[in-house]
């Protein structure tokens, strides 16, 4: 199993392409799950803000899931995939990993190191274990890289050792 997050952002695209791809709560849930049960993927999860559409995923083959998550967030948002390809970025493996860690931590949004987001991510994580159609292994959406992820993120001045 491989790790890929596809995704689209304020850094890849305008806030009119953004607005196009933005899905609520209802949307990103059947994102997560169309994705889910395709032949390739394991494990999914979508990170759906004003900012960034984000689909998580834990892959038997890189071609396939990626193809798969780009044509079911294509159907899902209505956006054609040729307008929608220019803007998506895709990490693999390791890089993936690491771009959850960045999301998460804030070193990826518009105000870095904003603390919202590390909300957001823990709570697709754990819609993504709940959801999850295998035995549970170690994923980009796991308790064990969540747990590190929110670990890593910002504490407020007041409740950091240092400033005690």
């Amino acid at each position: 199993m491989s790790y890929l997050v596809v995704g689209i952002s304020h850094r890849s695209a305008d806030i009119n392409v953004l607005e196009r791809v933005a899905l609520d709560h209802e949307a990103a849930t059947k994102l997560a799950l169309a994705v889910k049960h395709t032949p390739a993927v394991a494990e999914s999860a979508v990170l759906a803000t004003c900012n960034r559409t984000e689909v998580y995923a834990t892959v038997d083959r890189f071609h396939a899931g990626m193809d798969e998550v780009t044509a079911i967030l294509s159907d899902i948002t209505g956006v054609p995939l040729l307008d929608l390809a220019e803007h998506l970025y895709v990490h693999f493996e390791e890089g993936a990993v690491a771009h959850l860690f960045q999301v998460a931590v804030g070193l990826d949004s518009m105000v870095v190191g904003e603390s919202q987001i590390l909300g957001q991510v823990k709570k697709r994580c754990a819609s993504a274990r709940t959801w999850r159609r295998s035995a549970p292994t170690s994923t980009p959406c796991s308790s064990t890289r969540c747990g590190s992820a929110s670990a890593l993120a910002p504490r407020p001045e007041s409740t950091r050792p240092d400033a005690l």
